[in-house]
């Protein structure tokens, strides 16, 4: 389907993949397998299990204490890992031991096709003399390729301006961090709230993506160069806004479906940040920046000068679930629709975004014959039935704008299906099984942040058959490691050999 389609034939490799941001736990290994001690001299194993989308790729973990270790009774993570960051053959997991009292350490993976895959512990700023770690508020990091070395990098806010940015940059060559300096761009206007970090193009070019807000851009390149003048300043970014939200939309950043609540409030706002990647996404894609939003279509424009009492209704019913948007899904069944635009990424293109496609789901091809059974109730679904949400687009080059979107027959519903729908052509491609390791419902009765990302880590991989997810479900075997927090059983952490969805295609 889509991106395999393209191209899985190029020598055993898949373009993108979604990848799962929690981890399964056992001692099983493959071909991708690579290890890492922690600070504490903790061995921990990273795998991954690769999925044509839009079915999911895992990554699964195994830890090993240290022999002699005073902490054989308790669990190895208090905090468990999870993707902060990924790009091209990196993916960068946060995780917190037990023996380190839960304080987060860093891992950078590395997939290579000529040469074995590694993982490498990342010391963190308070390691070299930094007061504090600063980085742990940070949803997701940039990662960038450099000469057979990578940079690492974090975005903050300047403690003492309430304009400026702080940028954290890890050098492997240097094996060290330096904070640069980048004043706002765009002054007078909020900073961003990161909801993803996107590279752009070949160069060292890094947007760090606000989805209700706009795209911060900086060149990493220049500041690797010693700084002249020995203030850590030197950075130059720019600001490319983003689209006002259409009509069917404002009112959602206000009520998210799920609370998807940021971390912190922007500067000049009473109130919290709202973040909207669960009705947009952006991607660049061969120097393109390309944005998706999913809207209700607003209503028909009224040519009588008339409103009706039946559209006051509705427009009533609406607010009123809008209120109570915590315990329904009040969009995205039945009649939406799917619109993109693009632009160019560099300040000397064209300053302004277009729209590229607006994709009615009623009209999209094969919406209305994909079946489901809902086992419980026996009762026949198809795509438009479901409630979808949290658009991610492919980042694969292949020539096709392909959108996948997590959907659920109800909101509560734990599991679900992934769809994957081709925009340009407006055709529902395929749909797959959708769920997540049991331990992620102990702490999230809603996902607060998307729980899978694309990514393009599979092009760098030849995709053998005892690395794919299907070799993983074979494992009928608990994992004899003991990785789980107090807070989750053994039992829930073991992959199922089939969904638990409640759904069947038929």
């Amino acid at each position: 389907m889509g991106d395999a389609a393209a191209n899985g034939r190029n020598r055993g490799r898949l373009a993108s993949i979604l990848l799962a941001r929690q981890p399964r736990f056992t001692d099983s290994t493959n071909d991708t397998t690579a290890t890492a001690k922690s600070k504490d001299d903790y061995t921990m194993a990273v795998s991954f299990w690769i999925a044509d989308p839009p079915r999911l790729s895992l990554f699964s973990i195994h830890c090993s204490k240290p022999p002699g270790s005073r902490h054989t009774m308790y669990p190895d993570f208090l905090v468990l890992p999870q993707v902060v960051g990924a790009d091209g053959p990196f993916v960068l997991l946060r995780a917190g031991f037990y023996a380190g009292a839960g304080s987060r350490e860093y891992f950078l993976y590395k997939a290579a096709v000529d040469a074995p895959p590694s993982l490498e512990r990342i010391p963190t700023p308070d390691e070299f003399g930094s007061d504090g770690d600063d980085l742990r508020g940070v949803r997701e990091f940039g990662i960038l390729g450099h000469g057979g070395h990578y940079l690492v990098a974090a975005l903050l806010d300047a403690p003492s301006s309430s304009d400026d940015y702080l940028l954290r940059i890890y050098s492997s060559e240097k094996r060290s961090w330096s904070t640069r300096t980048l004043q706002n761009p765009c002054p007078g206007v909020d900073r961003v709230i990161v909801d993803k970090v996107i590279k752009i193009g070949q160069g060292g070019l890094l947007g760090w993506v606000d989805l209700s807000h706009g795209l911060l851009l900086c060149d990493l390149l220049p500041l690797q160069d010693p700084d002249p003048t020995g203030g850590g300043g030197g950075g130059v970014s720019f600001f490319i806004p983003m689209p006002e939200p259409l009509p069917g939309n404002r009112y959602k950043e206000k009520y998210p479906i799920p609370p998807t609540e940021k971390m912190k409030k922007h500067p000049l706002v009473e109130e919290p940040s709202r973040s909207a990647s669960w009705f947009r996404d952006l991607a660049c894609v061969n120097g393109v920046l390309k944005l998706i939003e999913m809207e209700n279509p607003a209503p028909p424009e009224n040519k009588d000068n008339i409103i009706s009492d039946s559209d006051l209704i509705m427009w009533l019913k609406r607010k009123a679930v809008d209120r109570n948007s915590k315990q329904h899904l009040s969009s995205f069944r039945n009649d939406w629709r799917a619109v993109t635009w693009s632009r160019g990424v560099s300040p000397s293109s064209a300053n302004f975004w277009w729209q590229t496609c607006a994709t009615p789901v009623p009209k999209m091809k094969g919406s209305d014959q994909w079946l489901m059974l809902i086992k419980d109730t026996r009762q026949l679904v198809t795509f438009t039935d479901l409630y979808s949400a949290f658009p991610v687009l492919s980042p694969a080059d292949n020539g096709h704008d392909i959108l996948y979107l997590k959907s659920l027959v109800e909101p509560s519903h734990r599991d679900g299906w992934v769809a994957a729908v081709d925009i340009g052509k407006e055709t529902l491609e395929e749909i797959a099984p959708y769920y997540l390791p049991d331990d992620w419902y102990y702490s999230h009765r809603f996902n607060p942040e998307h729980p899978f990302s694309a990514c393009t880590l599979s092009s760098h991989m030849d995709i053998t058959p005892g690395i794919q997810v299907s070799a993983f479900r074979k494992i009928t075997e608990p994992s004899s490691s003991a990785d789980q927090p107090s807070n989750i059983s053994a039992s829930g952490l073991q992959e199922p050999s089939s969904p638990r969805s409640k759904f069947q295609r038929l």
